[in-house]
């Protein structure tokens, strides 16, 4: 709207904003031109862009998914003695907060990121929350989690292990995150993500709804199913769906 509007009182742009003058040089100090008129039909940068399962930092996802996994070997957390984390050195660099105090905070430590992960099976918004971040048995366990930074480890790779009274070693080794280009989410995984964020707004269903009206939307007569899909369900609907 602002560009048309800028148009429509007289505004010109450069006349080649792909020459040396232009937008090129903003994007990349080097510009490949013959790239510029390829087929549309190869790789895309874009297709290569990755989706977050989790709701923190990236580099503690493979933390994540290492301790959601050993989490079901477990049937009793108060038995973990200890816990080390074998992870990439950028994971206690920018989220090193082992005792986080709200749930602000909380995403920014891989401490707590394993320890929900171990303790509820499960990391979403609700483990982020401020509840969680100062409950006693979260507490307990960020306190009881070692990590290990190593060069070698990979981005998206992390180990744990989980030593426990009376019971045997419990180890996991996960060698790419999901959501990372080696192991991308699936559109179920996807629908999930976004079923979980806007449901209680649109409720229920509401990830298939929208990619549905989206799907139909070039021989569709309108956007009217495209609205109703992404248009907020009542308080009293919402309540009921709960």
């Amino acid at each position: 709207m602002l560009a048309a509007r800028l148009a429509a009182a007289g505004v010109r742009g450069i006349d080649d904003p792909l020459g040396d003058g232009g937008v090129l040089p903003v994007f990349a100090d080097v510009v490949d031109r013959r790239e510029l008129g390829g087929s549309f039909e190869r790789d895309w940068e874009l297709e290569r862009n990755t989706f977050k399962p989790y709701p923190c930092g990236i580099v503690a996802h493979p933390t994540i998914d290492a301790a959601v996994a050993a989490s079901g070997q477990m049937d009793d957390p108060a038995a973990i003695e200890s816990v080390e984390i074998t992870c990439h050195p950028l994971v206690p660099e920018l989220m090193g907060h082992r005792q986080p105090r709200d749930g602000l905070q909380a995403r920014f430590s891989a401490y707590h990121a394993a320890a929900v992960g171990l303790l509820d099976g499960q990391v979403g918004l609700v483990q982020f929350g401020d509840d969680r971040a100062v409950a006693p048995d979260v507490e307990r366990l960020r306190g009881l989690i070692t990590l290990l930074p190593t060069a070698d480890c990979a981005r998206d790779e992390a180990t744990i292990r989980i030593e426990r009274a009376g019971r045997d070693a419990v180890t996991v080794h996960i060698p790419h995150a999901r959501g990372s280009l080696d192991r991308p989410l699936t559109d179920e995984e996807l629908f999930d993500k976004v079923d979980r964020l806007a449901g209680p707004v649109l409720g229920p269903g509401a990830a298939r709804r929208i990619s549905a009206a989206v799907e139909a939307l070039a021989d569709a007569p309108g956007f009217d199913e495209l609205v109703a899909a992404i248009r907020p369900t009542s308080t009293t609907e919402r309540e009921a769906n709960r």
